[in-house]
């Protein structure tokens, strides 16, 4: 087989490496179980010297991947030896297998330098942050979690850090209605935004017209336009033609 670039989630090429029809399409569809399996079943003698590391991160990019991160502590010397994988996938797979290994400060310690600008940063802040908490450090798990919700909504991780400290406030506990709310708005198709609907109702939460909004693209970005027909037309004969927000909604519906 000829060399192929590994394409990983969320989308960056990985160094390239001889590879298998067969593993090539496990990787580029997602079927991290079987990639993993193929991956550590290839010969190392048959792989170039320089291709040797790259091979070893994606194997265990892949056993990661595949609730196996046990298994991929055997990978972590080659891995670490290259100089052809992106640093920050690089320390997002060492901290992934350190936590998995039950070395929590090993693994906040790899992800100390993921820049904010990085395709992985949202992720690799929410392994930071429960390496911290692992470790007995809440308050700097806190603190990650807080500067990841302070991004503009959309944003990688936030689901799942908002929900987090809602937790940490109570959910009953009014202090915790800006995150819930904002968790409703916005990632309406998370188990995150779906638990802070329950509590919001807890709450006897009214959401604003913003917050309609934001939900409804939420769910158009999503596919889900059944839901947000649905979601806006027992509202319809409410729409003003002067309210931008309205006239959007009138637009949605069409």
């Amino acid at each position: 087989a000829g060399e192929s670039l590994v394409l990983l989630s969320p989308g960056i090429p990985a160094p390239a490496f001889p590879q298998s029809d067969e593993i090539r399409e496990a990787l580029g569809g997602r079927e991290h179980d079987k990639a993993a399996d193929l991956l550590t079943a290839m010969d190392l003698s048959d792989l170039p010297g320089p291709t040797v590391g790259p091979h070893a991160f994606v194997t265990a990019w892949s056993l990661v991947r595949a609730d196996r991160a046990g298994e991929a502590a055997s990978f972590l010397s080659r891995m670490e030896a290259s100089e052809d994988i992106p640093q920050d996938y690089m320390a997002l797979t060492q901290a992934e297998i350190h936590l998995a290994n039950n070395d929590p400060i090993k693994a906040a310690q790899a992800l100390e330098s993921v820049p904010a600008d990085s395709p992985l940063h949202g992720r690799a802040m929410l392994v930071r942050a429960q390496s911290l908490q692992d470790a007995g450090r809440t308050r700097d798990a806190t603190d990650v979690f807080e500067a990841l919700v302070a991004r503009a909504d959309p944003a990688e991780g936030s689901a799942k850090a908002l929900w987090a400290l809602a937790k940490k406030r109570g959910l009953n506990n009014p202090r915790s209605a800006s995150h819930l709310s904002r968790l409703w708005a916005h990632y309406p198709t998370t188990s995150e935004g779906k638990s802070a609907q329950t509590a919001l109702q807890n709450q006897g939460f009214q959401p604003s017209d913003a917050e309609r909004l934001s939900r409804a693209r939420a769910w158009m970005g999503a596919g889900a336009w059944r839901t947000v027909i649905r979601f806006l037309e027992p509202n319809k004969s409410s729409f003003s033609a002067v309210d931008p927000v309205h006239c959007e909604f009138a637009y949605i519906l069409g």
